[in-house]
């Protein structure tokens, strides 16, 4: 298989074409210092066997140059092929000169009159080809002189390999040393600058791929740019292990990246065709697999046959593609397109120099449509990746706008419906101590004034009621201090109003508290119902039980809640039968409000009264 450099540009290519056939045409003459010579035409050597340069009138078959010679070629021996050209050079005196060939593969020496002159970089290593790199050889002033001269090109194939060999140019150094610059660039030197830039604009999609998964073009970007860094590969990797694997490697190359470019365009386009895409990566690994199969022998018919195949699915898809890029116009479908239609026409055009149907020179085109599709591809998804981004963060301020009214509209109903808590807790408050003052104090107050009235009643009763009056009223009072949610603070200042009248019925108090927590809070509701329930059972104690002893205790049988049990040595009286009465059912109905349980239980022997208020009411 002949495989020649890469060219940037077309242009290059087509002028080192017409400066060739140029040449090629005009007339042999002699070499002049500013006329390098073109030779074309030779002599192969088929009945000669030794290592040593053949004698000048060695038998040949008259031969054009480009040459290729199979794996069948006519040779007598099977380690040297020896390639003849015959030339004069026209110089007045002797002077050094240049013996360029832009193209031989897999390596060569060169013998001028019988004189070994030079060699390519691999020569003599069975494992090597230098097949694009150009090979520039000084001829020593002492053999340039004028004259016919006869130059020998000694080919040393690969084992079951073919030998390839381009075009000889002689001439001077000053002639020569553009060309051969030229030529190496676009060969080597420019392919490892591209493949160095593809490789490390792939590096940077794939690290941007595994930070963001979801990014699957990156990903699919980052593998094409990897896969097109092995496929250049084959232009300026000179020494390889293994050159079969390597050539397999890097030729079925071709056919992977085109089945990752195709899933690549169609995700661009968000189009997604799963049955194609897996024929085609199942295509690729049949076309690798039939590489290895087929071995050294036949592998350029594989390869050819393997690339001649994808012709038509490329023009097939690049009609796809120009459709619905014109439907959809977008920055990354535009340069998709255009990436996709360069690379189509340079893989196109190294099919044609691959079969020979392009004569020389010619250089490969596809390494080169490797950077403008890592440029152009890679700019338009960075620049999509960047709208994207931007978008999400104009999207961010308005959310975050759109929260922020939120939240001063959110502020401003909390602090209306703050502001109608507090009132309505401020009615209730008033209706509490309202309805306390009326059926407290005021009613205390009534009765005092009837007793008065009547006269009938001794000076102390009416003493009596009017403290019940004045404890009602300063237990009012305390009630609407700051430690009212403090049920221990309440039940002491209780204590204090409370203490001189059971003593003065005969009484005493025991208070047990010790098993309580040092603060228990409470909602003021809940403290103050629980105080007035504390104060109707002492009241009754005072009126009705006839007892000398009561005690109190406060304890908490579960954590956060509040038990409250009262008992005396009283004569009881029947629950059942003082279920109706008031005092009862106001007991009742304030442990109902805040959720408290009152258990009541009165024998003869005295009365226990219980209170508790589970967690959480």
């Amino acid at each position: 298989m002949r495989r020649r450099g890469s060219a940037c540009w077309i242009f290059s290519a087509l002028f080192a074409l017409g400066a060739g056939a140029t040449s090629a045409r005009a007339a042999p003459r002699p070499v002049t210092a500013s006329r390098p010579l073109y030779l074309t035409r030779g002599e192969y050597l088929v009945g000669y066997d030794l290592r040593t340069p053949p004698p000048p009138d060695a038998a040949g078959i008259p031969v054009r140059v480009p040459l290729r010679l199979g794996i069948g070629a006519p040779s007598a021996g099977t380690d040297r092929r020896w390639v003849r050209f015959e030339f004069q050079l026209g110089v007045s005196r002797a002077r050094e000169h240049i013996v360029y060939l832009p193209y031989v593969s897999p390596n060569a020496a060169v013998y001028l009159d019988g004189i070994y002159i030079g060699k390519s970089d691999g020569y003599g290593e069975p494992q090597t080809d230098s097949w694009n790199f150009p090979v520039y050889i000084h001829v020593p002033a002492a053999l340039a002189r004028a004259g016919r001269h006869q130059l020998l090109v000694e080919l040393v194939p690969r084992r079951r390999a073919v030998t390839e060999l381009g075009p000889v140019w002689v001439g001077t150094n000053e002639a020569l040393l553009p060309l051969y610059r030229r030529q190496q660039w676009l060969q080597v030197t420019g392919v490892e600058v591209v493949t160095l830039l593809v490789g490390a604009i792939g590096t940077l999609a794939g690290v941007l791929w595994v930070r963001r998964r979801q990014e699957t073009l990156f990903g699919l970007f980052a593998l094409s740019c990897g896969i097109w860094t092995i496929r250049n590969a084959q232009f300026f990797v000179v020494h390889a292990h293994s050159l079969f694997y390597f050539g397999v490697i890097t030729d079925a190359a071709l056919v992977w990246l085109v089945a990752v470019l195709y899933r690549l365009s169609f995700r661009v386009l968000g189009q997604r065709f799963p049955r194609f895409e897996r024929a085609l990566f199942g295509y690729a690994l049949l076309v690798t697999i039939a590489m290895l199969a087929v071995g050294r022998t036949h592998r350029f018919v594989v390869t050819a046959a393997g690339y001649g195949a994808l012709l038509p699915v490329g023009i097939a898809f690049q009609v796809y593609l120009t459709r619905a890029t014109l439907r959809t116009p977008t920055v990354l479908s535009v340069l998709l397109w255009l990436a996709a239609m360069i690379t189509s026409l340079s893989g196109a055009y190294d099919l044609l120099l691959m079969l020979e149907w392009i004569p020389w020179p010619g250089s490969y085109l596809m390494p080169y449509s490797s950077l403008f599709y890592a440029v152009t591809v890679g700019w338009a998804l960075i620049d999509q990746f960047v709208r994207t981004h931007t978008e999400y963060e104009h999207l961010n301020v308005a959310l975050d706008t759109r929260v922020r009214e939120r939240e001063r509209a959110l502020k401003k109903q909390y602090e209306r419906s703050a502001q109608f808590e507090r009132e309505r807790a401020v009615a209730a408050e008033r209706d509490r101590i309202l309805r306390d003052m009326h059926d407290g104090l005021g009613l205390q107050l009534i009765t005092a004034r009837r007793l008065i009235e009547k006269a009938e009643h001794p000076d102390h009763q009416i003493a009596s009621v009017l403290d019940e009056a004045i404890d009602e009223l300063r237990i009012a009072i305390d009630s609407m201090k700051p430690t009212v949610n403090d049920l221990l603070v309440m039940l002491g200042n209780l204590r204090y109003r409370l203490e001189p009248r059971l003593k003065a019925a005969g009484i005493s108090l025991h208070w047990n508290v010790a098993d309580a927590p040092e603060a228990i809070r409470l909602r003021p509701a809940e403290v103050t119902e629980i105080t007035r329930i504390v104060q109707e059972i002492c009241s009754n104690a005072i009126k009705h039980s006839g007892a000398t002893e009561m005690s109190l205790s406060v304890h908490c049988p579960v954590p956060n809640s509040v038990g409250i049990t009262i008992t005396d040595n009283g004569c009881g009286f029947d629950v059942a039968a003082a279920r109706n009465g008031e005092g009862l059912a106001s007991m009742r109905r304030r442990a109902h409000h805040i959720g408290a349980l009152l258990t009541i239980e009165s024998r003869v022997a005295g009365t226990r009264i219980a209170l508790t208020l589970p967690a959480g009411s």
